[in-house]
């Protein structure tokens, strides 16, 4: 029963911690500019960085916002969007931040 008590205590402290986070683990939003070519860029990141990307999906044609996923969730997003900020093709990158009324 101690053990079992333990167990849902220690997920429940992780569960909260995560959603204390504010963001979304190994997740991005990243603007391009008007000229970028979006598959271009992932391909070159990818390579570059030596990361996997679980998916790059176009959240608005209009803007040129993506969503991007890394395959590891343990990826340092804070290291990932200094790198990111180096490619030209890029305006604006952030964490993909939780978003509640």
């Amino acid at each position: 029963m101690k053990q079992a008590t333990l167990l849902l205590f220690l997920f429940f402290n992780g569960f909260v911690f995560g959603q204390q986070q504010g963001f979304a683990p190994g997740e991005l939003i990243v603007q391009l500019n008007a000229t970028a070519n979006a598959d271009v860029f992932v391909r070159t990141f990818q390579t570059e960085q030596q990361v996997e990307i679980a998916f790059f999906k176009e959240l608005s044609e209009i803007t040129r916002m993506y969503h991007l996923k890394f395959a590891d969730s343990t990826q340092n997003l804070d290291e990932a969007i200094q790198a990111i900020y180096h490619y030209p093709q890029v305006q604006i990158v952030q964490k993909n931040h939780f978003v509640s009324e």
